[in-house]
């Protein structure tokens, strides 16, 4: 006969376990002198100081820095294409240029080259009331007076006038970043007559009579 099996042990059921209860962290209270956690302060920037309640001042608003502004005898540097710098007056303080006795504003005074006076185009058409218009890469001016319409390029030896070609006495030039033109021409385009007073580095402009 076969052998028989022998008997199992009975298992008893696993146990069960209750979780243990959660941590709670439990706070001390360190005596003495606490550390700063803060940052590293910024230089120059001072700390706000404790109110009289204790509490922290709040903290100042910004600062308002003036800006300095330029002296009166700094200069103002403009080309033909920007807005006028400030008006020049002889060694005296007069003014540079006159039309029927009454002063006209010009940023850079006429000068004489090889018996030539140049003058300067733009301000003098400005002074009279009209337009002036720069090109900056064709280096030319195109301006309206009164009298005519023109345009005359820079180190050109001759303009146009009404449409018209126009031979120039000398050929314009540009100093200071201004266009100067002879006299002769800008009489033509103003439709004024003129003079230059070279003792005293004046110009003097009076209107057509009708």
């Amino acid at each position: 006969p076969a052998p028989e099996a022998p008997e199992q042990p009975e298992l008893a059921p696993p146990a069960q376990v209750d979780p243990p209860p959660p941590l709670t962290p439990e706070l001390v209270e360190i005596e003495g002198p606490q550390p700063d956690l803060a940052g590293p302060a910024m230089a120059g920037v001072a700390a706000p100081a404790a109110e009289g309640n204790g509490e922290p001042a709040s903290a100042p608003g910004p600062v308002l820095i003036e800006q300095p502004q330029p002296a009166d005898d700094e200069p103002v540097l403009a080309g033909p294409e920007t807005a006028m710098p400030r008006p020049q007056t002889a060694s005296d303080g007069t003014p540079l240029a006159y039309l029927d006795g009454h002063a006209l504003e010009l940023t850079q005074p006429a000068h004489v080259e090889n018996a030539t006076v140049f003058v300067p185009i733009r301000d003098l058409v400005f002074a009279m009331g009209g337009s002036v218009e720069w090109d900056s890469v064709a280096r030319k001016v195109t301006g309206r007076s009164a009298a005519s319409t023109f345009a005359v390029s820079a180190e050109s030896s001759a303009a146009m006038l009404d449409g018209e070609e126009v031979a120039l006495e000398a050929p314009t030039r540009i100093v200071d970043d201004v266009l100067m033109v002879p006299l002769g021409f800008a009489l033509q385009a103003l439709g004024v007559e003129g003079a230059y007073d070279a003792s005293a580095g004046v110009l003097e402009f009076v209107s057509p009579t009708e």
